[in-house]
């Protein structure tokens, strides 16, 4: 009998079922292996995209923060015009088309490109004029570039506004293909800021205009006060505009450099002006008694309207209330006639309006404006001389501190002149000023200043200075602390002075400088904040430069070309 081993039947088993097993998990895991691999791989190629994106990201951000730097600091009014290659050649737009995000070039022309910029308005000393021409640049570490796509500006040329600028990066190889791309855009803050102080700073110059004319012969005169005392010729131009040469603005301006003095800055070219304060046109017809004949109105001169005070050389101008029911519209002799306050207007009082066909004293005359009730707008048609020893003078009875923009001297408006000057090309009104002839002590001992406080706006006039140099002006150029706002009597503010022949601010045609004397125009530190809070924010006309600051937003994408 043979007999089979029970261990043995159980090996030949096992044997059968080991080899498929060993197979089926090696396979396992060769393909999990592989998997394992290609996660890895993946994993890896991933991380070397995302670093890639990273850098192009932070190349864009770089180009982001380098560009704003440039704006700032040397193109700073490229802020308020804007940028778009896809619209023009390489253009910033004008704020006005820009601001409607869908562009549009009249007559195929762009407004100010970015190789031949145009400046909105006056700007400051030493500007950079050279167009902008860094539109992208290439990076060594890590390889890649950034380019300017896009800039827009919304707001005004005197708020401000908001700009958002759009700067895309690319991470490159070292055979310069793209490797990732990032779009970043950020929104900031853009404020108007003074001459060569910084935002918010302690302003040295305000850059508003105490004396603006197309045509400036200052002679011998003298223009005071360092924060406000600054003289805008609209029609000069700088032989070279893009290389400016040391002194060419006193030149321009006809200075004498032996005697001529000048506190604050020259500004050379156009600057956006309002028109001269309009009359309403219930107030003219009611003073010129205009019917139906509206070519013909009924204007007399000063002396045919007012006398003179009784045993004095004195005509009177008082502004006055609103007529009640009832009573006269017309005061002052029937030359003025007063309006209900201007809602727009911070001062919120009555304004007094009057129309003459001239102001012509003799002698030792003067004209003594009382705004105690309000502000005066006084029209001449005709011409101006209240120089030599006559005089223009502001008052107020209440005892309070006069402003130049409380009374207002106004020629003809720009259609006016525009009119007259069809029949007669040469047509100009003259206007020939001078403060009170003699000053007085105040009660502390020093001297009151003479003069006018007044603005002039002639648009076609010539004005200057008759006579004067009568009365140095003495300046406070060292301590700050002094404001308009804190200011003792018989103390002059910072950047002001006290005396002077005209104090006040003019705007006109034309500057007729005396060549025989130094006659000093005297402009306040705060004529800008006058003209705005008595005449409206257009008045507050000044010459400033930009910057950016803060942000408002920032977001950005970015992706890598498909392998």
């Amino acid at each position: 009998m043979q007999f089979t081993s029970e261990n043995s039947q159980r090996n030949e088993s096992d044997d059968g079922f080991v080899l498929p097993l060993v197979i089926t998990v090696g396979l396992i895991l060769t393909v999990g292996g592989f998997a394992l691999l290609t996660r890895v791989f993946g994993g890896f190629m991933g991380s070397i995209r995302s670093e890639q994106a990273r850098q192009a990201r932070e190349i864009a951000e770089g180009g982001m923060a380098e560009t704003i730097e440039n704006l700032n600091r040397k193109f700073n009014y490229l802020l308020i015009n804007c940028y778009d290659p896809s619209i023009s050649d390489n253009g910033w737009q004008s704020a006005d088309q820009c601001q409607n995000i869908v562009f549009r070039i009249d007559s195929g022309k762009a407004v100010g490109l970015w190789n031949s910029p145009r400046y909105p308005s006056s700007v400051c000393p030493g500007v950079q004029r050279e167009s902008y021409n860094q539109f992208s640049k290439l990076i060594d570490t890590p390889k890649g570039e950034y380019r300017v796509l896009r800039y827009i500006f919304d707001g005004t040329q005197f708020y401000g506004g908001k700009g958002t600028l759009s700067i895309e990066g690319t991470r490159r190889s070292s055979d310069n293909r793209i490797l990732a791309t990032s779009v970043i855009e950020q929104t900031f803050e853009v404020k108007p800021k003074n001459c060569g102080s910084n935002f918010k700073g302690n302003a040295n110059n305000s850059g508003f205009p105490g004396l603006l004319a197309s045509e400036i012969n200052l002679g011998n005169n003298d223009v005071k006060g360092s924060i406000s005392g600054n003289i805008l010729c609209t029609g000069c131009e700088y032989a070279d505009p893009l290389n400016p040469q040391p002194g060419e603005e006193l030149a321009l301006i006809q200075a004498n450099t032996n005697n001529a003095e000048v506190d604050g800055e020259i500004f050379i070219g156009e600057i956006t002006m309002p028109d001269v304060w309009p009359i309403p046109d219930k107030i003219r017809k009611a003073i010129t008694q205009v019917t139906d004949d509206e070519d013909n109105p009924i204007i007399r001169s000063l002396q045919e309207n007012i006398n003179k005070e009784s045993g004095t050389n004195t005509y009177k101008i008082s502004s006055q209330p609103v007529p009640q029911a009832g009573e006269s519209e017309l005061s002052n002799g029937g030359m003025c006639a007063t309006d209900e306050a201007n809602p727009a207007l911070a001062a919120g009082e009555p304004i007094t309006y009057c129309i003459v066909s001239s102001i012509v004293l003799s002698s030792t005359e003067q004209l003594e404006v009382d705004t105690s009730r309000g502000p005066v707008k006084l029209y001449v048609t005709g011409d101006v001389d209240v120089g030599g020893q006559r005089s223009l003078k502001q008052t107020r009875s209440d005892g309070l501190s006069t402003t130049a923009f409380r009374l207002g001297l106004f020629g003809l408006n720009e259609a006016q002149c525009s009119k007259e000057r069809i029949n007669n090309s040469s047509f100009q009104q003259n206007v020939k000023l001078a403060g009170v002839s003699k000053t007085k002590k105040k009660n502390n001992g020093g001297e009151e200043p003479k003069a006018a406080n007044v603005f002039v706006h002639f648009p076609c006039g010539k004005v200057g200075i008759s006579g004067g140099a009568q009365n140095e002006a003495e300046c406070n150029t060292t301590d700050e602390s002094i404001t308009p706002e804190n200011a003792l009597e018989g103390q002059v503010p910072y950047g002001d002075c006290g005396g002077g022949d005209i104090r006040g601010v003019v705007w006109a045609e034309e500057w007729d400088g005396s060549g025989s004397n130094n006659a000093q125009l005297v402009v306040p530190s705060n004529a800008a904040d006058d003209g705005l809070r008595e005449q409206g924010f257009e008045y507050a006309i000044s010459v400033k430069d930009y910057v950016a600051i803060g942000t408002n937003s920032w977001f950005g994408f970015g992706g890598v070309p498909r392998p």
